[in-house]
């Protein structure tokens, strides 16, 4: 009996021994978990901080790229008007235009008038057909018809 009881309080005693480890690991695990939970929340908080930086300048390169381009194409806009401004000065030179409009005391503005008349009293043989059609009751099969390659 004797041997009994001092088996029993050993397995009390082992017992107890192992609830303390227990409460120990216990209190260890918690502590880790707090630890991680606080290096992870500071892990957060600094990726959140790094994406608000690159998001700004991320903006700031797009509104940067869309000036850029928008001089580039007001440079590419005045290098054609003034290659039209200089092909035309060209042109003029070449024809003496103006030389002659003055020398020659040319009156341009009958000229174009005439030109205008000549233009206005142009008869075009297809603008008559087309008419013609319009004028029928089935319109659009006439002018499939006209249209219709042969």
């Amino acid at each position: 009996m004797k041997d009994a009881e001092a088996c029993r309080e050993a397995v009390v005693k082992a017992l107890e021994e192992a609830n303390v480890s227990r409460a120990r690991i216990a209190k260890t695990i918690e502590e880790a978990k707090t630890a991680y939970a606080t290096l992870e929340e500071d892990s957060r908080k600094e990726l959140q901080a790094r994406e608000v930086i690159l998001a700004y300048g991320n903006r700031r390169l797009m509104e940067v790229e869309a000036q850029a381009a928008k001089a580039e194409e007001g440079r590419d806009d005045m290098a054609t008007a003034n290659a039209n401004l200089v092909t035309d000065r060209t042109w003029m030179r070449n024809f003496s235009v103006v030389h002659r409009c003055v020398l020659r005391r040319v009156n341009t503005e009958a000229t174009m008038k005439a030109a205008t008349d000549a233009y206005d009293g142009l008869i075009v043989p297809a603008l008559a057909q087309i008419e013609e059609c319009l004028g029928a009751d089935d319109y659009v099969d006439r002018l499939r018809t006209l249209f219709e390659l042969k």
